[in-house]
């Protein structure tokens, strides 16, 4: 409904949270949990796989898709 709100939400939060983490001394890991919005979607109906390909044709697919690639 609102791409802008999902694209800002998505990839400027995330990246600001990675950023705070870098801050702390303790920091041990970070885990990221996501949806399978963040993979192409074959139409198929088989289980996603880490190995698929990112993104699909939506704006908060490529949002999540891209925190993908900046959280690695």
């Amino acid at each position: 409904k609102n791409p802008l709100e999902s694209i800002t939400t998505n990839i400027l939060g995330t990246a600001n949270v990675l950023l705070s983490l870098f801050e702390l001394d303790s920091l041990q890991g970070v885990t990221v949990a996501t949806s399978d919005k963040v993979y192409q979607n074959s139409g198929k109906g088989i289980p996603f796989r880490e190995t698929d390909s990112l993104g699909n044709k939506d704006p908060y697919s490529a949002s999540k898709a891209s925190v993908e690639l900046i959280t690695k």
